[in-house]
């Protein structure tokens, strides 16, 4: 195997048995860092640390990554337009907190029969949020409900 020391040097090819020994005389472990290659790669580090490192760093990661939010707002085809605008301003201030935003025209019965009014509404609602938003999946009917998914525009 190849072996590459804790400062990035390289000491040569050598046995199992050679590293393993080296590695104790330093107080560090032999870390296969790079198996397919001919010969294999194997460095000296403190792997406990290592470990700890690489969880830190995925944490870190973690921290900093933005989580979008998907909200829902739910009408009924016979939602009234003064009431549907009142639904617009609440899906405005959604928006606004970058979140998502799922508008679904639920549907019962005999209305199930008159989707068209459903898919009409949602391209009504869709329009009045033109400004502020952009839609993310187009109005689509799914069981009882015709949904479309909108965002935030950037």
């Amino acid at each position: 195997m190849l072996l590459i020391d804790a400062n990035g040097s390289q000491l040569g090819s050598m046995s199992l048995g050679q590293a393993l020994s080296l590695a104790e005389q330093v107080g560090l472990d032999v870390v296969e860092v790079s198996p397919n290659s001919n010969p294999p790669v194997c460095k000296l580090m403190d792997f406990g640390k290592y470990k700890y490192q690489l969880k830190k760093k995925s944490r870190d990661s973690r921290k900093s990554q933005v989580v979008i939010k998907t909200k829902e707002v739910k009408l009924r085809p016979g939602t009234d337009d003064h009431d549907g605008n009142v639904k617009v301003e609440k899906v405005k201030e959604l928006l606004k907190e970058g979140n998502r935003v799922k508008i679904g025209v639920f549907l019962k019965g005999r209305e199930m029969m008159y989707t068209d009014r459903a898919f009409a509404m949602l391209d009504r609602l869709v329009k009045l949020l033109a400004d502020d938003a952009v839609v993310v999946e187009a109005p689509k009917h799914f069981g009882k409900t015709v949904y479309a998914v909108v965002a935030a525009k950037k």
